[in-house]
């Protein structure tokens, strides 16, 4: 199982990439996207009965993306 999530997490890379460069200027309107899609995905697993907990979707979708401290 856990080769399985590294494999996942190498194949997602280049997409993470993408969207960083796409919101390079725009930081907040990516956690928004991101947070729509984990909404959505943690409706569908919940339907699903999947087992995965908040904090393993809010992880795989929403905590990779670099944050700067308030100043």
């Amino acid at each position: 199982m856990a080769l399985r999530g590294v494999r996942n997490s190498v194949a997602v890379f280049p997409a993470k990439l993408r969207l960083l460069a796409e919101y390079k200027d725009n930081k907040p309107a990516l956690m928004i996207y991101l947070v729509t899609l984990r909404e959505e995905a943690t409706a569908q697993l919940a339907a699903l009965d999947s087992g995965a907990s908040p904090a393993e979707v809010n992880t795989r979708f929403t905590d990779w993306v670099p944050v700067r401290p308030a100043t």
